[in-house]
Parts: C-alpha cells; sequence; structure tokens
C-alpha cells in the first residue's frame, strides 16, 4: 500500500529559498492576462514576482509566485487567495511549478 508521501499529500521542502526578482526596463514579469492587470495601478496595487527553489522527493525544482497585493501595506486586509495558472492542467494559477531549476 502506498504511503501518504507516495500519494504526494506529504513532500518535505528542504533548502528552500525565496528570491525577489525585481521589475527593470528589460526584465518584466511574464503574466498570461486573463484578469486584467493593467488595472492594478488604478485600484491602487502592486504587482511582485518571486522565485522559490529547493528540493522534494529527491528533486530540485524553482517556482514563480506572482504575488499581487495593495501598494500600501497598511491597507492589506489578511486575505490571501492563490490563483493556479498550469495552462497545460485543468486550472489557471500564477504559480510556476513545473519549471526547471535556474539560476537565482
Amino acid at each position: 500500500m502506498a504511503t501518504e508521501e507516495e500519494h504526494g499529500m506529504h513532500v518535505r521542502v528542504t533548502q528552500l529559498i525565496v528570491s525577489f526578482l525585481p521589475e527593470t526596463e528589460t526584465s518584466k514579469a511574464v503574466i498570461h492576462d486573463l484578469y486584467h492587470s493593467y488595472l492594478l495601478p488604478v485600484h491602487d496595487y502592486v504587482s511582485n514576482e518571486f522565485l522559490m527553489t529547493g528540493v522534494a522527493v529527491a528533486h530540485s525544482f524553482c517556482t514563480r509566485l506572482l504575488l499581487r497585493c495593495p501598494a500600501n501595506p497598511d491597507k492589506f486586509s489578511g486575505l490571501v487567495i492563490m490563483e493556479p495558472s498550469h495552462l497545460w492542467g485543468h486550472a489557471w494559477l500564477e504559480v510556476d511549478s513545473q519549471a526547471p531549476e535556474s539560476s537565482v
């Protein structure tokens, strides 16, 4: 019988590093825009991109996180909504977990 880890229910992640990716004139977040992100500044929101790397089940990974939040942290309600963006699956998530490990 398979264990919970073999079913992917619990996986230990080691060597976790989260890195902020600043937006510059020559480097911008790639956004598959189904949600009208051009309206973020109109509502005083910003978009920040991060890379999260680590090792899970003996394999290294690199996951992209795209955080959209109020520009003023004092206006943040504390509620976080995660949206899947796997274009090759059945959901949309702004977390690119299928990317191979990259240099950070």
